[in-house]
């Protein structure tokens, strides 16, 4: 039983080798922003920034600052106080009063049949004009030329969406190592 136990564990540790391994050899064939001039103003199509956020004060200001920062002509930015029970929606509202591209959704119930983030992120998109779509967490920090940046690829590379690897912020040992 032993020697059962060990070659099953063995096996799934050179699953996990392995699995390293590729990634190790994809990651540097992965396109990097940095690469891509920016978008002139005039190539500039209009987006929409979509955030839902729940119980997320303690975070939220931050994002939002780099949210309503970002150097780009033609953009909105539609958050979603998804039933919150923090002070996200009272600083969604402040920040909605001083800046007149921040659109702002409340929800108060999860209608039957839906899960939180994909139908605050619905209720998001039905408010938003823009004809590109950037969907996000309410933790997220935005470089200020993000916009202009991933337009410039995507358009460069005729796409039709992007999936974006960021930085994470590792505060803690843990999870600078994980």
């Amino acid at each position: 039983m032993h020697i059962l136990w060990v070659g099953l564990l063995g096996a799934v540790a050179l699953l996990w080798i392995a699995a390293a391994i590729e990634l190790g050899r994809g990651v540097p064939s992965m396109l990097s922003l940095a690469r891509f001039p920016p978008l002139q103003d005039s190539q500039c199509p209009a987006v929409s920034i979509l955030v839902a956020a729940r119980d997320e004060a303690e975070k939220l200001p931050g994002a939002l600052e780099t949210f309503l920062a970002l150097d780009y002509p033609n953009y909105e930015v539609v958050a979603v106080n998804d039933r919150s029970v923090d002070a996200t929606g009272s600083i969604l509202h402040a920040a909605a009063r001083d800046d007149s591209r921040l659109k702002l959704v409340s929800i108060d119930s999860l209608p039957s049949g839906w899960l939180g983030k994909p139908h605050a992120l619905q209720q998001a998109y039905e408010k938003s004009t823009g004809e590109w779509l950037v969907l996000t967490d309410a933790d997220v920090h935005f470089r200020s030329d993000l916009l202009r940046r991933a337009l410039a690829l995507a358009e460069e590379n005729n796409l039709g969406h992007l999936t974006f690897w960021g930085m994470p912020e590792c505060l803690t040992l843990a999870k600078r190592l994980l």
